[in-house]
Order: structure tokens, then C-alpha cells, then sequence
């Protein structure tokens, strides 16, 4: 599985390294770019995700470490 992933994450690796390759990023360059191949997209509140983001890609599950 490939996971695209804010790189501030806090434990990214202790929680989603066992389901996949993950792919670190600043969260405000996550674009359609960054998830043209992705699985998975872990985000925080800094990255907008709209259905221009996602249309196409392969993403299947969003989530969101906001609090």
C-alpha cells in the first residue's frame, strides 16, 4: 500500500509503517501530484483536500490526525 503523509505527523512510522510504503511531505505541497499514485492520504488541517485532489487518483481511505 502506498501511504502519502504529512511529514509532522506525530508517530506516522509507530502507527502506518507495517501497511505500507509511506511518503512524507510538507503538508501544504500535498497536491493531485503527491497522490496520482497513492492508496492512502494521512493529512493535518493544513492541507485542503478537495474532489480536484482526489479525482482520478487511486486514494481509497483519507484520514485526518487533527484534534
Amino acid at each position: 500500500m502506498r501511504i502519502v503523509a504529512d511529514e509532522n505527523i506525530p508517530l506516522l512510522d509507530a502507527f502506518f509503517a507495517g501497511f505500507g510504503e509511506i511518503r512524507r511531505l510538507p503538508g501544504r505541497s500535498i497536491d493531485r501530484a503527491a497522490v496520482a499514485d497513492a492508496d492512502v492520504l494521512l493529512v493535518r488541517s493544513v492541507t485542503p483536500v478537495t474532489r480536484e485532489m482526489l479525482e482520478g487518483s487511486p486514494v481509497r481511505f483519507v484520514g485526518t490526525c487533527t484534534i
